[in-house]
């Protein structure tokens, strides 16, 4: 419970199905863990993180109110893709995923404002996240973290001009050198 995140990767031994059915069961089994150690009216910070093979099992997870965040094949291949498209970017990839470089961080969106309840653009959301030497590369809606339609909330890179309601924002998706 003291673990800012623990990520769980499948096995390649197993099927598609019995591996997606051994990380579901293991993501469980931590989550349990961890709620058993933190005290009664407190959450658990730990967030979990979990390959899953079977995208279409990530509304299975969902149902079971585990509310971590889930890496499925489609993302890999999506940025296969990229890069068969565009090789330049492999260098961008290099860079956020080399251990000292910029991370991809959750921050809350209390880190960024005051006052809630009340409007921004997006454009507003970038420029807020460089004044902390960030960039701001989406955020997460609150109301929709249950949501496998909405993509659990998660909206990255909408148009600068689009108003996001503070009041509904939980964090923002920002690339950053540290956590806090």
């Amino acid at each position: 419970e003291t673990f800012n995140s623990i990520i769980i990767l499948t096995s390649n031994k197993l099927d598609q199905e019995r591996a997606d059915a051994a990380i579901i069961n293991i993501l469980l089994m931590i989550r349990e863990v961890i709620n058993s150690r933190v005290p009664k009216g407190q959450n658990a910070k730990t967030q979990i993180i979990a390959e899953v093979l079977n995208s279409d099992n990530l509304e299975l997870i969902t149902k079971t109110g585990v509310n971590d965040a889930i890496i499925s094949t489609k993302m890999v291949s999506k940025v296969l893709a990229q890069i068969a498209e565009e090789p330049d970017i492999l260098e961008v990839y290099d860079e956020l995923f080399k251990e000292e470089g910029s991370e991809i961080y959750l921050k809350p969106a209390d880190l960024y404002f005051s006052e809630f309840p009340s409007e921004a653009a997006f454009g507003d959301l970038i420029r807020i996240a460089q004044k902390r030497d960030e960039i701001c590369i989406g955020y997460r809606v609150k109301s929709r973290r249950n949501d496998i339609e909405n993509n659990f909330g998660v909206v990255i890179n909408p148009p600068k001009d689009s108003v996001i309601s503070l009041s509904d924002l939980e964090s923002l998706i920002v690339l950053a050198e540290d956590e806090l």
